[in-house]
């Protein structure tokens, strides 16, 4: 975690502690292994944060150092993960790339949202767009 507090630039005391309270303690570094676990490493950070600890570990992958990222940031996971395990209450609902995993259905079963995907220099991109059960907050009615 040291590390990528170092390379993430991150100086300012109430960033480095809100950093060191909220996700210090999620991300565990084998020490002497190929492997790092980063439990919702970005919760709590600013974009520009986020981006830039998610960039760090997708380094460290292309290293060949093992990386298992804890996220609930699908746009993130898309992004810059080459596998993914998608579960839902608790069960595994698909595995396997980013593309193959983050489907219309799949978003669509078990987080309740739509998709905008694109792409930009290169890579594409998914942005999650519109729940696909809205309830009127003022009726409660669900709609959709």
């Amino acid at each position: 975690m040291d590390e990528v507090i170092r390379r993430a630039e991150i100086t300012d005391a109430a960033q480095l502690s809100q950093l060191e309270t909220e996700a210090r303690h999620h991300l565990i570094d084998q020490r002497g292994g190929a492997a790092l676990l980063a439990d919702e490493p970005v919760t709590a950070l600013d974009p520009y944060h986020q981006l830039q600890v998610m960039e760090i570990l997708r380094a460290r992958a292309d290293t060949g150092t093992t990386v298992i990222v804890v996220l609930h940031e699908i746009t993130l996971a898309a992004r810059f993960c080459d596998h993914l395990l998608l579960l839902d209450n608790g069960r595994v609902a698909a595995s396997g790339s980013p593309n193959d995993v983050l489907t219309d259905q799949n978003l669509r079963t078990t987080y309740r949202v739509s998709a905008l995907r694109g792409e930009s220099d290169g890579a594409k991109y998914l942005l999650p767009w519109q729940r696909t059960d809205k309830t009127d907050t003022a009726t409660g009615h669900k709609s959709g």
